[in-house]
């Protein structure tokens, strides 16, 4: 069974719906790549209270990472901290032991969202195989989606 890395962003959704991808996915560790793991509006994604949902639910195990993958700017482009390497090298090493691992942030479009590159850097270090759930949302053209990522990649090259 080949590994996977996804990506999610809990953007107007709830924890009911990160523990119904846990469970069809078959994911292991979820990584919170958030810069600052607090949620104003939807609190049962501050990180204190994934951790414990996490340990009570007991099907998947919860690690924060945004202090080496977080958005040092809260926008694009993304401005890598310096010491980023070593957050990849972690979700990495999560992969290689045979873990599924779900990249979380706010950002519920990837485009739009530095996971996006986390994603991509770690695909092209690694090879594994990037999903990212949820998206195009239901009903949309995935041509449109495609086009839109097509854009979001021109535009980081600059």
């Amino acid at each position: 069974m080949p590994y996977i890395l996804y990506t999610w962003g809990y953007q107007s959704r709830s924890i009911g719906d990160l523990d119904v991808l846990i469970e069809k996915y078959n994911i292991d560790w979820i990584v919170d790549v958030r810069r600052r793991a607090w949620a104003q509006y939807q609190p049962a994604f501050r990180s204190s209270n994934l951790q414990q949902h996490f340990q009570q639910k007991n099907h998947a195990s919860y690690k924060t990472l945004g202090r080496y993958l977080g958005n040092l700017h809260q926008a694009l482009p993304w401005k890598k901290p310096t010491d980023w390497q070593t957050g990849i090298d972690q979700v990495v090493e999560m992969l290689d032991h045979r873990h599924n691992v779900l990249l979380l942030c706010l950002e519920r479009d990837p485009v739009r969202c530095h996971r996006y590159e986390v994603a991509q850097a770690i695909q092209e270090l690694t090879g594994y195989d990037v999903v990212h759930l949820g998206w195009p949302p239901e009903g949309q053209d995935k041509k449109k989606a495609k086009d839109k990522k097509k854009q979001a990649e021109q535009l980081t090259l600059f």
